[in-house]
């Protein structure tokens, strides 16, 4: 049985996070805050390119601890800047796997770090096909670590429930961050039998697959709600990190 309590999360000092190259054009405050109080900053080289302005102008938010991937997509100008700023860069030429993939397989690897959570800012919006691969990745993680990782967007806090049983609790979240409005969504390609306990509409072993239910629009109607799962799923929660934008 796992448990994600999602005020803690969201409030440790022992969270990852990690930017990814996704379209926006300011950072959210509270994006700022978990950045800023994360125990290792880490970014894609594509997405070192719209951090490094943050870093060197007035915002002064801090610099990543690494930087990784292909570096098919950094310019000159950032790489130099993580380089004179002393920012670990590691390169990865695996054509399999993203760069996301990549970075958080070496965030699970680093044995010495000790942390809670991860937070990925970015990863949806854009193209379609790089929002699923965001989502593979979230998937591939089960893989290395049994903690949460969260995918953040400008409207949605998403992650991946292992199989079995878990319970997510939602008290004293800031309110109105975020909504009751979720959704509980099959990803893999095999039948997945689910249970649900503290939604608008609970499910009792009821089997959710593309081109049958999915339980979009769900509804959150406690503090604290159950999962049971055969297979791994999507949990995705509506928030509103635009009212914090700078």
């Amino acid at each position: 049985m796992s448990v994600i309590d999602f005020p803690h999360c969201l409030s440790s000092s022992r969270a990852v996070a990690i930017l990814t190259n996704s379209p926006f054009a300011l950072l959210p405050a509270k994006w700022q805050e978990i950045w800023s109080a994360a125990v290792f900053r880490c970014a894609t080289d594509g997405a070192a390119n719209h951090l490094r302005p943050f870093c060197e102008g007035q915002t002064g938010l801090k610099l990543p601890h690494l930087v990784s991937g292909d570096f098919d997509s950094i310019s000159d100008h950032t790489k130099t800047f993580l380089s004179d700023n002393n920012v670990e860069i590691i390169e990865t030429d695996d054509q399999n796997n993203t760069d996301l993939t990549k970075l958080i397989k070496i965030v699970c690897d680093r044995k010495d770090l000790e942390w809670e959570a991860i937070f990925i800012l970015g990863g949806f919006g854009g193209r379609f096909d790089h929002t699923m691969a965001s989502l593979n990745s979230l998937l591939k993680s089960h893989e290395w670590t049994s903690k949460p990782v969260f995918l953040l967007d400008h409207e949605n806090l998403t992650t991946t429930l292992h199989k079995g049983h878990t319970t997510i609790t939602f008290r004293n979240l800031p309110s109105p961050l975020f909504s009751k409005s979720c959704g509980i969504i099959p990803i893999v390609q095999r039948e997945t039998i689910v249970s649900l306990k503290g939604f608008q509409w609970d499910l009792d072993s009821f089997s959710l697959q593309f081109g049958g239910l999915i339980s979009t629009s769900n509804n959150i109607v406690s503090e604290e709600v159950e999962v049971e799962t055969n297979e791994p799923l999507i949990f995705t929660l509506q928030t509103d990190w635009k009212m914090f934008a700078v």
